[in-house]
């Protein structure tokens, strides 16, 4: 994982074994679904969430609202 903020801009860049995580893999050109979020809990009261893909939900688990990702 390579991570870069410049500015306004947050670039993050992931390498993720899906040969593995994936039955059968995926290749180049393959197209998937999800979603990326952090979640950020202290205290009774305080949480945050962000997500890349909103669900509007207070799951992140909301497969309808995932993004689509195509690998390169």
């Amino acid at each position: 994982m390579v991570s870069d903020l410049t500015g306004n801009r947050w670039t993050v860049l992931v390498a993720l074994p899906l040969d593995t995580l994936v039955p059968g893999g995926l290749r180049s050109g393959s197209v998937f679904c999800g979603n990326f979020f952090r979640q950020a809990v202290s205290g009774e009261m305080y949480r945050e969430t962000l997500r890349w893909s909103p669900t509007y939900q207070v799951t992140a688990h909301v497969p309808e609202r995932f993004g689509e990702l195509k690998l390169q």
